[in-house]
């Protein structure tokens, strides 16, 4: 005989793909979505040095324990409204798009097809999916 045990479950991960398509301009209208796209990716701010010594001395300067140890500033966090759910807080975990895209006359792109995968930053529960559908943010940040 055996119990099933449950011991946990990881965060969501939305994969999807947006289609960015210029009308009538390249510029505002395929490229600065994705270049914001790509600046809500990647960390806001990067420590410059990342060492055990470094932190010590951050610490020792005053820092506080948590931006000693974690001096890196994280990506922005987002949100999907989609098909009636709302989904916040996620993170866009990771943006791939393709080099090879039709390009106007002066190099702007005119159609490119970005995937994303979105991530929660935890697991979600029952109540968590019900709140989704009301179009509220997960209990971790509803406290």
């Amino acid at each position: 005989n055996s119990t099933q045990v449950f011991t946990g479950a990881a965060p969501i991960k939305i994969p999807l793909t947006l289609h960015f398509r210029a009308f009538d301009s390249p510029n505002a209208e395929v490229r600065q979505p994705i270049d914001q796209l790509a600046r809500w990716t990647l960390a806001r701010q990067l420590a410059a040095n990342g060492s055990i010594v470094s932190a010590i001395q951050n610490f020792k300067q005053g820092q506080g324990l948590l931006k000693s140890l974690l001096p890196s500033q994280a990506p922005q966090m987002v949100a999907l409204r989609f098909g009636g759910y709302t989904f916040a807080p996620l993170v866009i975990e990771s943006m791939t798009m393709p080099m090879t895209v039709p390009r106007a006359s002066d190099g702007e792109p005119v159609a490119v097809a970005v995937q994303l995968v979105l991530a929660s930053l935890t697991a979600l529960d029952a109540e968590d999916w019900a709140r989704a559908r009301r179009g509220e943010p997960i209990a971790l940040f509803n406290t």
